[in-house]
Formats: C-alpha cells, structure tokens, sequence
C-alpha cells in the first residue's frame, strides 16, 4: 500500500522537525477528506462538549486558559474517515522508522472556536506523560489572517 506522502515529501517533513522541531504541508488531504470531516464534524455539533485540560481525573474547564469546544472522534468515527486515519497511521509509521520516537498510538478531536474563543499558550504534551509526541493540526477552515485562527508556536529558546 503506497504511503500517505511521497519520499520528497517524507524527507521534507521529517527534515524540518528535526532541524524546526515542526513542520507544515499545506493543501495535503484531499478535498474529498476535508469535506467528509467537515460534514462529519457538522453532523455532530450536538457531541461537542466544553475543552478541558489536564489529563484523567485532572481534567478541568478552566476559561482563562481555553474557551473552546471539542468533539474526540473515537475509532467507530474514524472508521468513516479512512484518509484521516490512513495520514496518522502513515506519520506514525514513519515517525518511528525517520526519528526513533516510540509512537504506538493517536487520538484525534474536533475542535471548535466561535468568535472570541482561544486556547492560550499551552503544551500538548502532559508534565511527567511519555504521551503525545507529536502533534497534527487538520484545519477544515478557509480563515484568512485577519479574521483569526492564526497558529503560534513558541519553541523552548
């Protein structure tokens, strides 16, 4: 079975985390994806519940930090979404054969931002979590910049 990203692509990506420490690949699902997501998403914005953060018995809705919605799509929804699952398997395959990160699984969500929400300067990674290693952004948006949306990654230095 062929890969999500071609080699060129492959060698691209990899070589901007370990240099960057991110990457980004503009334009990579397909348009058939991004609307089966969408329409999945729509479909389901009665699930959304208020984001939280923390982790298991920690986890608490705390506003100043993220006002947003969520929706976890669990496996019998990414079912429905085969290139979605396909792209995390092929970035978790590679991951481990291009970097040597032990990566053995994925979770994904949907998240929601209505005017005035955010999610302020945070890490995905849990203090003390050998969880969440890498993180992928899917944007089923077409925000210019000066409406919002815009992403900030702040590096250790």
């Amino acid at each position: 079975m062929e890969n999500f990203l071609n080699s060129v692509e492959t060698q691209e990506l990899f070589s901007s985390l370990s240099e960057r420490g991110f990457a980004q690949l503009k334009n990579k699902a397909t348009q058939e994806l991004a609307t089966r997501a969408l329409a999945m998403a729509r479909a389901n914005l009665k699930d959304f519940n208020q984001a939280k953060i923390g982790q298991g018995n920690e986890k608490s809705r705390v506003e100043e930090i993220r006002k947003d919605q969520t929706l976890w799509i669990e496996e019998p929804m990414l079912r429905n979404l085969p290139g979605l699952k396909r792209l995390y398997e092929d970035l978790s395959l590679l991951s481990r054969e291009k970097l040597y990160l032990p990566v053995k699984s994925y979770e994904c969500h949907f998240s929601l931002y209505q005017d005035g929400d955010f999610y302020r300067r945070h890490r995905d990674r849990h203090k003390g979590s050998t969880h969440r290693l890498l993180t992928v952004l899917f944007y089923l948006n077409d925000l210019l910049p000066k409406q919002g949306g815009a992403l900030r990654i702040f590096m250790e230095n």
